[in-house]
């Protein structure tokens, strides 16, 4: 009987390793290389895949069964179910990223969360088939499909951008990072193609001496372990710093990065997983790491059933709760079970900008998103902003869309292209009241805030007008003091534009009245003298005497009561 191959999953940190021989997967720790513990695979199920990804990790076993598929997530460290779903439908695994893996099948495409309490699968705006998948810059994902390389958030679960090709193909392994994006084609098993993002001299493709049966990548994208059909891992840098290396004296089945880029662990062909040093690739001064070989854990049952460590008071009962989860998640023909949710609303500009907004804080800084014409952008018009400070902007809706404490000085001075000024809360930012500092992070002002989420006005009350305001102050010259400021702005906007009147709230916080009046694109109404508030450029003040108008520099354009 011949063996069957094994496949090797590796914690991004190292700390744990999955072994998948058959219908079970070995859980070995990444410490002592000694298996720990092991979870089964329905022996029923006509085919599956698994996955080991997430933050917290997360163990996904997917089976497939006749038209249904089953999709079980696990804390490996128990090992503990979080969560189930059923499909109706039958999907495979194509690649993960981050905390999401892309699924696809006749019916289209879609992604999960993997460290969702409750697991959803959210279907993609993808009509076309997916030919292979796989992690951009460790969060994302590159996608083959009609001939094309895409790149898809998915959080906001839409393309960001497309690769041209210069010979369109299908790709069956396809991945990339910050500097390139790499491929293998259907019909050229052997090949890798790369396509520079940004160009320092790597080679167009690698050539591999046999056909390739896995590839396993680092975060970076940029260096990769090859294993050939017939066991030889080969080391592939596509930055070509370093030429072709095969990793000597083993065959593998399965090989992947452990831990940095030092040391590889491999399920040897026949035999248990080791991670073995890479020469050349040790630091200087530093030890070269030892050869470790896995110790392997007790033969699996007969059900999927997790194996906890020998002298476990609650062994029984855990062993007896997961048979039965398992044989409640059997498929039958009368289950219904969850399903497809409905296709969620296509992703909105603030989707685009909250994915943005992540991008920044987590380090993985990437272009804005590119906007369409909008209440963003007029905000932005509104305070005059300059297209970095409406990219400061952004980023501050962003982070306020995120629920996050504002965004540090030094991601807000990256977006301002290192003006510290703005940076610090000395530029026009801060002048205009768009944003506030604290301990050294600035907010958005809560004003500007409340406009951007079509909050309610909160400091006055708006009276519409479909004229257009004139620049500079105006002067209405009032001498009585009881004067009902809504009347007045009710007779002045018909001629004037919209007006904004002031609540009691308002005339206290009389800056942060003049700052939303602003953002939402109306002229304040000011019954306050103003020695040392700056206004917005459009303003009507109520003044008590012509010689207060011509100290503000205002025309009189209005005498109240009318007479």
């Amino acid at each position: 009987m011949a063996e069957v191959p094994s496949r090797l999953l590796i914690a991004p940190d190292g700390s744990l390793l999955a072994r998948v021989v058959g219908d079970h997967i070995d859980l070995i720790n990444g410490t002592t290389l000694s298996a720990d513990s092991e979870v089964g695979i329905d022996p029923a199920a006509t085919d599956s895949d698994v996955a080991l990804c997430g933050a917290p990790l997360r163990l996904v076993v997917i089976a497939r069964y006749d038209g249904t598929t089953r999709i079980h997530a696990v804390d490996p460290r128990g090992p503990t179910a979080t969560g189930e779903l059923t499909i109706k439908a039958s999907m495979r695994m194509v690649a993960a990223a981050g905390d999401h893996l892309w699924l696809t099948g006749p019916s289209g495409s879609a992604v999960l969360d993997v460290v969702r309490k409750e697991l959803v699968l959210w279907p993609l705006p993808l009509r076309t088939p997916v030919h292979g998948a796989g992690s951009f810059a460790g969060s994302r994902f590159v996608v083959s499909t009609a001939g094309m390389l895409e790149e898809w958030d998915p959080i906001t679960r839409a393309p960001v951008r497309r690769f041209r090709l210069g010979r369109p193909a299908p790709a069956r392994w396809v991945g990339g990072g910050a500097r390139q994006v790499w491929m293998v084609a259907a019909n050229e098993p052997d090949r890798i193609d790369v396509i520079p993002l940004v160009n320092h001299g790597q080679p167009p493709r690698v050539d591999i001496p046999e056909p390739i049966a896995r590839i396993a990548t680092e975060p970076t994208g940029e260096q990769l372990i090859v294993t050939g059909e017939s066991g030889t891992a080969w080391l592939v840098d596509l930055s070509g710093r370093a030429p072709l290396a095969p990793i000597e004296g083993v065959v593998v089945d399965d090989a992947g990065w452990f831990g940095g880029l030092t040391s590889v662990a491999v399920a040897r062909r026949g035999g248990g997983v080791e991670v073995l040093p890479l020469a050349g690739r040790v630091p200087e001064g530093q030890p070269a790491p030892r050869p470790r070989v896995a110790v392997p854990a007790a033969a699996a049952d007969a059900v999927p059933t997790p194996v906890a460590a020998a002298g476990d008071p609650n062994v029984a009962d855990r062993l007896s709760a997961w048979r039965e989860r398992m044989r409640a998640a059997a498929p039958r023909p009368e289950a219904s079970g969850p399903t497809f949710v409905a296709p969620p609303s296509p992703p909105g500009w603030r989707d685009h900008v909250a994915a943005w907004a992540r991008a920044v804080t987590s380090g993985t800084s990437s272009d804005p998103p590119t906007l369409e014409p909008g209440l963003l952008t007029t905000v932005a018009a509104r305070f005059a902003l300059t297209d970095e400070l409406a990219d400061a902007l952004t980023l501050l809706y962003g982070a306020h869309l995120c629920g996050q404490d504002g965004v540090a000085v030094i991601e807000l001075a990256a977006i301002v292209r290192r003006r510290w000024d703005e940076a610090l809360g000395r530029g026009a930012l801060a002048t205009r009241g768009v944003a506030r500092w604290r301990r050294g992070r600035a907010r958005l002002a809560r004003p500007v805030a409340d406009v951007l989420d079509e909050q309610a006005p909160r400091l006055g009350a708006l009276i519409a007008s479909e004229a257009v305001l004139p620049p500079g102050p105006l002067a209405v010259l009032c001498e009585d003091e009881d004067i009902e400021l809504a009347e007045l702005g009710a007779a002045l906007a018909p001629q004037l534009g919209p007006v904004f009147v002031p609540t009691a709230l308002g005339q206290a916080k009389r800056e942060a009245f003049l700052v939303e009046a602003r953002a939402r694109g109306a002229a304040p109404l000011v019954p306050w003298a103003l020695p040392r508030v700056a206004l917005p450029p459009s303003a009507i003040v109520i003044v008590a005497d012509e010689d207060a108008a011509r100290a503000l520099r205002a025309p009189v354009i209005e005498r109240w009561p009318a007479r």
